[in-house]
């Protein structure tokens, strides 16, 4: 039964308790990297505040509404309201639009590339996952966005180490903003 349960992870009880654990942490652990990620990316954005060139956020808006209705249709969704989504969407293109500028200047800036051994080392993580063989994941890593995510990330670490990160008790922090209203 532990077996079943586990997917073959755990043998014993002792064994599932400790993967049930190590899943727990590792969710908690990606969630707490993923609010300092996000904290820290929205304030050098409001940092480094300039206007977007409008036909840049624009075009942005128009893929995030686009895929919008695209999943309104696959998920059978009657009631797609593009004005509401269009007005959703509007900040997150001009925010998406600034971010990418900065990480391209930041990218050139401080000479961070993503390398094709880089791109061979991803696919070859993904190739002992998935069967598809290194140079056609390659390819199509280079087809698609897949560098330039890498670029991100890559951006995003270097930032990150440039950064004083201080670890906050998200209970101490409630009670301090308790009764102060932030608009995100």
């Amino acid at each position: 039964m532990v077996k079943k349960v586990s997917r073959n992870k755990a043998a014993t009880i002792e064994e599932l308790r400790e993967q049930i654990k190590k899943n727990i942490e590792d969710y908690y652990s990606k969630q707490s990297d993923d609010a300092v990620t996000n904290a820290l990316l929205d304030k050098v954005v409001k940092n480094n505040d300039f206007a977007a060139p409008k036909g840049y956020i624009d075009n942005l808006h128009k893929r995030m509404i686009d895929a919008e209705r695209e999943n309104a249709k696959r998920y059978k969704m009657p009631n797609f309201d593009e004005n509401a989504v269009s007005e959703y969407y509007r900040p997150r293109a001009e925010w998406n639009a600034k971010w990418h500028i900065i990480l391209e200047n930041l990218a050139a800036q401080e000479n961070i590339v993503v390398e094709d051994s880089e791109l061979e080392e991803a696919a070859k993580k993904e190739a002992e996952q998935t069967g598809i063989s290194v140079n056609k994941l390659v390819k199509y890593y280079k087809d698609t966005n897949k560098v330039d995510l890498i670029l991100e990330e890559k951006v995003i670490n270097f930032l990150k180490s440039k950064s004083v990160i201080k670890e906050v008790d998200a209970a101490e922090k409630a009670k301090e903003n308790k009764g102060h209203k932030h608009e995100h």
